[in-house]
């Protein structure tokens, strides 16, 4: 029903062909019963949201627009199913509960990581816990494993992911660390942009390289992709002072010398050390030394 006045509301209106103005983000919003288990503000867009639960941002921020999205089957299926997963916060305060709630609990957050750093799919972890429950049919902590692809993918995503950044977060607010970025498009035709982070583990004793996010780019301008990356640090309270290197690749968007990423970066913090991908040096390199070349050669090595 909801949805049908929707629509015929936004008809109605093209109908009287009244003028659409943008409606920015109503805090009140937060606190609508109808809203607040999965709506947030968008950061970079005052009149846009976010739709926790979709992992999707939603441009037309209007009421309207937002029932539409919440009769959408898309959405119901997965706040359907992020509803049935346990929250990860459960996770870390079993000390207080029984000992085999507390192994049960650390037992499915094993598993999860195992399958987040052997890229394991998460379909396989609805056959891996009968397994286990088959090898372990006398281990009450074995039989109680309720871990299915569904509640994996949470726990991985809002529990170990969360954690690590957290971490990464810390770390990087209390040392220096260069910054290595790179857009790309992912199936969804959506472009994305991935922020490494690399810094000293004084615990590991060793320099590491970390994911420290990924964002969902509308402006792939130089200046969009740094608003990106600089609002991605300030909402963790690190600094940008504490940047001494960036990498990127070659392109005019991340190195060019007037408007480049590195450009705008370097009116934040002068004393940056920028590296270009090694990689697309040596074939532009390449590509000029084989102009040197005749021509023949070139046929001759792809026929053998």
């Amino acid at each position: 029903m909801i949805l049908h006045q929707a629509v015929v509301e936004l008809v109605h209106r093209q109908k009287k062909g009244k003028i659409w103005y943008q409606q920015s983000f109503n805090q009140e919003w937060l606190k609508d019963s109808q809203f607040k288990d999965w709506l947030k503000p968008d950061v970079n867009d005052k009149y846009a949201a976010s739709c926790s639960v979709c992992d999707a941002k939603l441009k037309n921020c209007n009421k309207s627009a937002l029932m539409l999205h919440k009769a959408s089957a898309k959405h119901m299926k997965n706040f359907n199913a992020k509803k049935s997963a346990v929250n990860i916060e459960t996770y870390f305060k079993k000390t207080q509960e029984s000992d085999s709630e507390n192994e049960v609990a650390k037992a499915e957050l094993l598993l999860t990581g195992y399958i987040a750093e052997h890229s394991v799919p998460f379909r396989q972890a609805d056959h891996l816990v009968e397994v286990i429950k088959t090898m372990f049919p006398k281990y009450e902590p074995a039989q109680n494993l309720k871990l299915k692809r569904t509640k994996a993918s949470y726990l991985l995503q809002d529990g170990i992911a969360c954690e690590e950044k957290m971490l990464v977060a810390k770390i990087c607010r209390n040392t220096f660390f260069s910054v290595i970025i790179d857009e790309c498009t992912d199936v969804s035709i959506s472009q994305v942009l991935a922020v490494m982070v690399r810094y000293f583990d004084e615990d590991k004793r060793k320099v590491t390289d970390s994911l420290f996010g990924m964002i969902e780019v509308e402006n792939a301008t130089a200046e969009g992709l740094y608003k990106c990356v600089k609002d991605l640090f300030h909402e963790n309270d690190i600094p940008l002072s504490n940047i001494t290197g960036f990498a990127s690749d070659n392109c005019s968007t991340m190195l060019g010398a007037n408007k480049g990423v590195q450009t705008l970066l370097k009116k934040d913090v002068p004393s940056v050390y920028v590296m270009g991908c090694v990689c697309h040096s040596l074939a532009l390199c390449c590509s000029e030394a084989c102009k040197h070349l005749p021509a023949w050669l070139e046929s001759f090595v792809k026929a053998t």
